[in-house]
Formats: C-alpha cells, sequence, structure tokens
C-alpha cells in the first residue's frame, strides 16, 4: 500500500520506467518516471549536502512549468516539506509566509528572483530547467555527506499551503502524506481514466491544489503524461493547446468556464474526454451552455485546501453524475449536513466548512453558497449566487457579483457589480427587466457598477481564479466612507 509522495514516485518508475511523463508544451523534452526517480534521490543527497534536513521546509516561488511539477513531487518525495508561493504576490504575503514557515531554502527562477533578493536564507535561483536537472544528477557529492535515505512517514506533513483570504493574511493549510495519497486514490476511483497512456494539463496553479492532484499527481499514479502551463498564458490558447497535444483531463474553476462561455468561439474538440470543475459554485446554466457549445463533459466537485482538495465530485458513470449537483463523497470522505452553524472549525473529526448545501433522495451533494454571503434585506435572507447565476449570463455581461451595502431602513441594499463584454455599455434598465422575469423583486440589486466606475481592471481573483468577495465588498465600502461613489 502507497502510504507516501516518496513510495508513490519509486513504485511509478519501477512501474512505467522509461515512459514519458512531465512534458515540455514547445519541445519533445521530458521527463520519465525513472528520471522523476533519480531527481528525487540524488536531490535527496544534494538537500544534504547544503544541510537541509528531513522536514526542514522549502518555500518555492515560480509559476506553472515543468520543474515546478518536479519540486512539487520531489521535495516531498525526499521528505522536506514543499512550501509554494504564488509568485505574483505582493512583497508583503511573500514576507508574511516566509517569515511563519522559517524555511531552510528557497528555491526560485531568475524571473522572479528579485522577489527573494532580500531573505537571508539559502537560495538556488534556476536558469534553465536542463541546467538544473543536470546539476542535480551529475554533481559529485562526498560520501561523508550523504545520509541514509529512508522513506518518510504516512502522517509526516507533505506540504503547507496557503490559501488566498479575502482579508488579511494568507492561512496555512498543512496536509500530510497520507491526506494526498488517500484523495489520489478516492479520485482515480471515482474518474475511471482510460488506461492507455492518457494525458493531462495543469492550467490552474500548482501552488494550489487544483493544479496538483488531477492534473499531476492522478498521471504520476497511472503512467500517464503531464503538461504544466501558467495559468495567465493559458485561456486564450486553451483549446489550441489541448488539440495540439491530444490532451485527455484537466480541473478548472468555475470562472474559466464562464471566460470560455464567452470569448471563445465554438469549436470541436477531439480528444478532451472531461473537465473536473471545482473551486466555486458553478451555477446550471454556464454548465450546460459550455457542454453543448464546446461538446466538452463537465463533472463538478467541492471541496477545501484543507480537506486535501476534492471531497465530493461527479463521475464518468450514471450514479455518479446528476446536473447542479457536485457528485457524491469519495469513499475516503464522509459529508454530513448541520443545520446551525458551528463556531469551531473543527469538532468531532469533522470540519465544518462554513458553506450551505443538501442531499438530495439520491445521495447527490448541491452547494448553495456560504452562509458568509448571505445578505439580509428587510428580514428575507438573499444568497448572493441567486442573483449571479442570472446576471453571469446577461448578453453582454462577463461576470458579476452580487455585495451588500449598509441600508438604514432595509438593513442592507444589494450592489451588482459586474464586467461587461468587451467593454459595452449596459442598459441597467433591461438588467432589471431581465432579473425580474428570473427572480423576486426583493432580490433584485438595486444599485449598478461596471468594474472600471470603481478604479479596478476586473473583479479581484486569488491566483486560481477564485473570486475575492470580501476583498471587493471591502474595497466598495471604502470608496463609500470616502465619498468617491455615490448611491
Amino acid at each position: 500500500m502507497i502510504s507516501t509522495i516518496g513510495e508513490l514516485i519509486a513504485r511509478s518508475a519501477k512501474t512505467f520506467n522509461r515512459k514519458a511523463f512531465i512534458r515540455y508544451l514547445d519541445n519533445d523534452n521530458y521527463i520519465s518516471f525513472f528520471q522523476l526517480e533519480e531527481l528525487r534521490k540524488k536531490f535527496n543527497i544534494y538537500l544534504n549536502f547544503i544541510k537541509v534536513f528531513n522536514k526542514d521546509r522549502i518555500v518555492v516561488l515560480m509559476d506553472n512549468s515543468p520543474i515546478l511539477a518536479i519540486l512539487f513531487l520531489i521535495i516531498p518525495g525526499c521528505f522536506r516539506t514543499f512550501v509554494p508561493i504564488n509568485p505574483h504576490a505582493g512583497n508583503e504575503e511573500i514576507e508574511y509566509i516566509i517569515s511563519l514557515t522559517k524555511p531552510k531554502l528557497l528555491i526560485t527562477n531568475k524571473i522572479f528572483s528579485t522577489k527573494l533578493k532580500k531573505f537571508k536564507i539559502k537560495k538556488i535561483i534556476i536558469s534553465e530547467d536542463d541546467i538544473f536537472i543536470k546539476k542535480i544528477l551529475d554533481h559529485d557529492y562526498k560520501n561523508s555527506m550523504i545520509k541514509k535515505n529512508v522513506f518518510s512517514n504516512k502522517k509526516d506533513i507533505a506540504q503547507i499551503l496557503f490559501t488566498s483570504g479575502s482579508t488579511g493574511n494568507p492561512k496555512g493549510v498543512s496536509i500530510t502524506h497520507l491526506n494526498m495519497i488517500t484523495n489520489l486514490l478516492g479520485l482515480v476511483k471515482r474518474f475511471r481514466f482510460k488506461k492507455n497512456n492518457p494525458k493531462f494539463i495543469s492550467v490552474t496553479p500548482l501552488y494550489h491544489n487544483n493544479g496538483q492532484f488531477i492534473p499531476t499527481l492522478c498521471p504520476l499514479l497511472l503512467g500517464g503524461q503531464t503538461f504544466s502551463i501558467p495559468p495567465m498564458q493559458s485561456l486564450n490558447n486553451f483549446f489550441e493547446i489541448i488539440e495540439k497535444n491530444k490532451i485527455n483531463y484537466t480541473s478548472a474553476m468555475a470562472t474559466h468556464i464562464n471566460y470560455l462561455n464567452n470569448y471563445q468561439r465554438k469549436k470541436k474538440i477531439s480528444h478532451l474526454k472531461f473537465i473536473c470543475v471545482g473551486g466555486a459554485k458553478l451555477d446550471i446554466l454556464n454548465h450546460k451552455k459550455f457542454e453543448k457549445k464546446f461538446g466538452i463533459r463537465i463533472l463538478c466537485n467541492y471541496g477545501l485546501t484543507e480537506t486535501s482538495s476534492i471531497a465530493t465530485t461527479e463521475g464518468v458513470s450514471r450514479e455518479f453524475t446528476k446536473k447542479g449537483s457536485v457528485g457524491k463523497p469519495l469513499f475516503n470522505n464522509k459529508v454530513i449536513i448541520k443545520k446551525k452553524k458551528k463556531k469551531k472549525k473543527l469538532k468531532n473529526k469533522y470540519l465544518y466548512t462554513g458553506d450551505l448545501g443538501y442531499f438530495d433522495n439520491d445521495g447527490f451533494l448541491y452547494i448553495i453558497d456560504r452562509v458568509d454571503n448571505m445578505i439580509n434585506v428587510s428580514g428575507e435572507n438573499i444568497y448572493p449566487s441567486e442573483i449571479e447565476k442570472h446576471t453571469n449570463n446577461y448578453k453582454n455581461i462577463s461576470l458579476s457579483i452580487a455585495i451588500p451595502v449598509a441600508n438604514p431602513i432595509t438593513q442592507n441594499s444589494i450592489v451588482l457589480i459586474y464586467e461587461a463584454k468587451n467593454k459595452k455599455k449596459i442598459n441597467i434598465d433591461n438588467i432589471k427587466k431581465y432579473l425580474s422575469t428570473k427572480i423576486s423583486k426583493f432580490k433584485i440589486p438595486k444599485h449598478y457598477f461596471n468594474i472600471h466606475e470603481l478604479n479596478l481592471l476586473e473583479i479581484p481573483k486569488a491566483a486560481n481564479k477564485k473570486i475575492l468577495r470580501k476583498k471587493i465588498e471591502i474595497y466598495f465600502k471604502d470608496l463609500i466612507n470616502k465619498s468617491q461613489i455615490s448611491l
């Protein structure tokens, strides 16, 4: 039974040997399963040589690339703790994570090296992938510096992931080897991937678990191939990349699906079997629109970083698929519904998520919204998703978000902030008429703002494209307090 990342790499190297695993997008270069195992063993020796020992933390700051995929695997694979940081994070956030985790080594590349210049910690600055790989594989280490190579315990921490908080500092989540392996086994069992050399691509960040599990760990277990590309480069050329490299599977966020629906022309895609979508609720209208437009199946999932990614998901078979749901729990998870909000996050071995949802009679889970997102207007409870599922499908709106603003009479009024397609001017009266045919009158927003009216280029999102709802609420209220906008 595999219980650690190191064991998984060793097992795959023995099973799949010289077969290609991590592929480069623009050429025929690749890292085989055998080479990955060699890198894992040699990197362990190298880290001992520079006095970075077992369980020490290693911060990695770089964008999606083959070398980041390698580091994501071999750092926990050789018993150290992988601490990835979004390379586009602000300096204060980077400093906060480094001061909190106290790493023994920083790894980055030339592009982002200036962001780590001030820290007096050992650094590896990678100029080119092949030079770094050759250095690790070919370096002549002194035997006196080599420690016994033993596998880590399954309950040891494999990585610490920092989730982008809506306000304040990001929070770190410690994830063990056992967390990762059991979730991986649950996903492979649910999805029933094709057995003959499946191809995956990571278009979501490897410094978040959305880019780690399905696009990277699944092909490692299955003997497939994986490509890794920077998220900011992936959307405009998404279908061209999929077809050129004959990709079968990937994972994405709901905002990716909305973007492709709005800005990509109808295309015939022959290789992609499905896209697994999570991180935020994908409304059923956009779900159906995408599948009809592109002929690609979407499987929705639900989970948190704290649940080591996916807790429930749809599957390829009918018993696990129902439109509008996020499927059923994986075999390694148990999900229950509590009617009362809990103050404690952990109680009786359950993680209380703060999400509002329900199970239907067939055992499918439906997520309605975050409890914290609820807006009370004149005693009526309104969830933003009730509004946004319609405004996000309005003809000239590409993305919208409904937020509250204080009202002395009704407690709150609802404000709709939106991004217009191709900067088109939106007739607000027409939006209101449209919404009046979809939702109750008291749910229709009272105020409407194009995001550019708030001096922002777009609605704030995390690196994985998850909308930072609380951040825009605070920003909007600050504009009101400073009299920069009026209602």
